[in-house]
């Protein structure tokens, strides 16, 4: 599969969506691949804020999982968290 260069002037986005309950290494290469297979200028992490398949406990829980996501992403500037579902 080919993909055109693009102009320096376009700005395209990716959004991976998923649990990323613990947010582990995984989730991140394939972020990664994403966003360097498809030349984007941004990778956004899209956490489901309650998920159907899983029983999840908003309260401390909630501020821990997203310092783990600010963590996780924090030496790669091309990735960003979104809170969207939240």
């Amino acid at each position: 599969m080919k993909y055109h260069k693009l102009s320096a002037n376009v700005r395209r986005v990716g959004v991976l969506g998923g649990t990323f309950d613990p947010v582990h290494y995984g989730h991140l290469v394939v972020a990664e691949e994403v966003y360097v297979t498809l030349q984007l200028t941004e990778m956004v992490l899209c956490p489901s804020g309650q998920p159907p398949h899983k029983r999840m406990q908003r309260s401390q829980k909630q501020s821990i999982v997203w310092k783990c996501y600010e963590l996780a992403i924090a030496s790669n500037p091309h990735f960003t968290v979104s809170r969207v579902d939240h």
